[in-house]
């Protein structure tokens, strides 16, 4: 191991042994904290191999390519849902400070008022202002409550993350006429509904895409410090692995690599869970800069490079 890889390691796990219980005080009860969706944001012609393989959009999972509108803020993203995860790809946009190549991780809770509990412990870190503000979502054209975002200034423009708690207006208001009976601000529940509007227009009868079950990140050290911070504050367990970090929550591994050199940072894998075993592998490549794999034992991975 080389000197500067030897020093990454001892860093972050400095980091996990020293302040995974600065996180955790006994004044501060955590709520589970998991994953609630990641992004990517693509190179031009990365997200146009995406946006039209007949693949993604008609068998791997519920799609749905839409322009969000929140607040000031607006997007426009590929998104594939899952059952209680989901990731998205978005188009360069670099007024809104969305570069080519940053990552965005979202962790959630599901606990009405938790959000209160996360930004104490984030607080306790020192790391600079924790900001938790309410984002609304535009539908038919009204604006309705959508989540409380807790986490630092995202700036970042290799990893932004932060955790976010469904407004329990937000089922109420936003298309309530879509599978009407759902109710409450869980992952799954929110996600039943994102489904149903997104099978309005592309319907996928049996998706494969189950839920995402890990990330690896490739971050320079200091980031990858900052993160793991954040991550053991936030419950995550910490233990060194293959010269980085892995970072266990309840339902998803996030391992933290060093960069290689010239390599892509941010979220470099996907580890996915299908709905079924293929009884083939099957491998698809999106332009130059992503690969998706199905395997044969129920899993998958997407990488980019």
């Amino acid at each position: 191991m080389s000197r500067g890889r030897s020093s990454f390691v001892v860093l972050i796990a400095v980091s996990a042994a020293g302040l995974a219980g600065a996180g955790a005080a006994p004044e501060t009860v955590m709520p589970p904290v998991d994953l609630n969706h990641v992004y990517r944001v693509l190179d031009k012609d990365t997200f146009s191999a995406v946006d039209h393989s007949e693949f993604l959009r008609a068998e791997f999972a519920q799609f749905e390519r839409r322009t969000t509108k929140s607040g000031d803020d607006s997007w426009t993203g590929l998104y594939f849902y899952g059952e209680s995860t989901y990731f998205e790809f978005l188009a360069a946009d670099p007024a809104h400070r969305r570069p080519v190549g940053q990552s965005g991780v979202a962790l959630g809770v599901e606990e009405h008022g938790a959000s209160a509990a996360v930004r104490k412990a984030l607080e306790t870190l020192d790391a600079g202002k924790v900001r938790s503000v309410e984002r609304p979502r535009e539908a038919a054209g009204k604006t309705v409550p959508w989540f409380l975002m807790t986490g630092f200034e995202p700036d970042d423009p290799v990893l932004v993350s932060w955790v976010m708690e469904y407004s329990p207006k937000f089922l109420k208001e936003w298309h309530p006429e879509l599978r009407p009976g759902l109710s409450g601000i869980s992952r799954r529940t929110v996600l039943e509904r994102y489904q149903a509007k997104a099978a309005l227009s592309s319907p996928v009868k049996d998706p494969l895409l189950k839920d995402v079950t890990g990330l690896r990140l490739a971050l320079p050290a200091e980031r990858a410090r900052a993160f793991g911070r954040e991550l053991a504050a936030l419950g995550f367990q910490g233990e060194p692995k293959d010269g980085g970090m892995s970072w266990t929550g309840p339902s998803v591994r996030i391992d933290v690599v060093r960069p290689a050199a010239n390599g892509p940072q941010g979220i470099v894998l996907l580890e996915m869970s299908l709905t079924r075993k293929l009884t083939e592998k099957k491998t698809i490549e999106l332009g130059q800069g992503a690969r998706l794999e199905l395997r044969t034992d129920g899993t998958g991975a997407l990488a980019f490079f």
